[in-house]
Order: structure tokens, then C-alpha cells, then sequence
């Protein structure tokens, strides 16, 4: 039978002390990566975000509830139950029709603005 670490170490106390040290350590350097990466992510999902007001809303429901204005156009927070999200980039950058029969063709993206509009895709998806 094997017995719990805590019960064979030498120096149980040490261990759990170390361990809780590690802990603190990680707590107080988590939120200042966390942040760093929100404020980029957030300016990110503020950049798709007036890309779909400007060039989407027209047919897609951009919000958290509501249907769309076109029949065949999702909301844009269920479009990830039809297609991976990060599988549409690829269209995005070709300028390919995707969707409904007469959605039509967008312009092609540049690199920034799929990220930016993927992101902002990620951040509704229910």
C-alpha cells in the first residue's frame, strides 16, 4: 500500500509550506499576465465588434438575444454551433461567400482585422 506524500516525507511541514509559497506566488502573477492579455483581447473584440456593426448588422443579430433581421442569416452568437470559429479566418482572408444563399461577398480581410473579428465572434459564442 502506498501512502500519501504528506505521510512519507521527511519534512511534511516543509512540503506544504513550499507548496502554498508556489500558490501565493502564482496568485499575485497571474492577474498582471491576465491583464496584460485582457487589455489586448479586449481591444481586440472592441475592434470586430464596429467591423460586424459596420458590415454585418444589417442581417445578423449582434446581441446576446434576438433574432436576426434576414431569415437565414444566424446570430452571430450561434454561429459557432454551425462552424469552428477559427475555421472561418480562412474565408475571411479569401473573401469567399459563406452562409446564407444571398449573403453577399465580403471584402477580403487583412490579417488584423480576422483576428479581430474572429476574437469578437469567440467572445458571443453561447
Amino acid at each position: 500500500m502506498k501512502l500519501p506524500l504528506l505521510l512519507i516525507h521527511p519534512f511534511p511541514h516543509r512540503l506544504l509550506l513550499s507548496l502554498r509559497l508556489i500558490a501565493a506566488c502564482l496568485l499575485i502573477i497571474s492577474p498582471l499576465h491576465t491583464a496584460a492579455q485582457t487589455s489586448e483581447e479586449s481591444a481586440q473584440i472592441a475592434r470586430g465588434y464596429e467591423y460586424v456593426l459596420k458590415n454585418c448588422a444589417g442581417c445578423h443579430s449582434t446581441e446576446a438575444e434576438g433574432e436576426s433581421l434576414h431569415i437565414d442569416a444566424p446570430p452571430f452568437r450561434l454561429i459557432g454551433r454551425l462552424y469552428p470559429i477559427d475555421h472561418l479566418g480562412e474565408a475571411f482572408a479569401e473573401g469567399a461567400a459563406v452562409g446564407h444563399l444571398d449573403m453577399p461577398e465580403f471584402e477580403i480581410l487583412e490579417p488584423q482585422q480576422i483576428e479581430d473579428l474572429l476574437a469578437w465572434m469567440k467572445s458571443v459564442q453561447q
